[in-house]
């Protein structure tokens, strides 16, 4: 299972695409970061942001940068602590099997159906 992901900040603050595979997060190269911190955040991740190999000075990836974490990687391009299961968001998913309605789902969400499908 390898899904497509999304994370967009209010105002535009920030949008980030990535791919998941139920363990490895890849946030896509062209992501945009939001451009600040909360102080609450892990060092390592402010290392990471401030890295000028992975993120340019108009807070754009360079490359693609693995995560072992949504939550993680969430918190990599909000700029905040976040569970990265809530803010990660799927695109134009059905709304029931079969129907042609989409609508954006949570990564937490998605993988609350799957499951519930595989029990089936």
């Amino acid at each position: 299972m390898i899904i497509t992901l999304f994370m967009k900040g209010k105002k535009d603050s920030y949008y980030a695409e990535a791919v998941y595979d139920g363990k490895i997060l890849v946030l896509k190269q062209g992501s945009r970061i939001r451009n600040r911190t909360t102080k609450g955040i892990k060092k390592h991740i402010v290392a990471m942001r401030n890295n000028k190999a992975l993120v340019n000075a108009d807070s754009i990836v360079i490359n693609d940068i693995t995560f072992n974490s949504p939550s993680t990687a969430a918190t990599f391009v909000s700029g905040t602590e976040c569970n990265g299961y809530r803010y990660w968001k799927l695109k134009d998913q059905p709304m029931q099997s079969g129907e042609k309605k989409t609508m954006t789902i949570t990564l937490s969400e998605y993988l609350l159906i799957r499951k519930k499908e595989t029990e089936k």
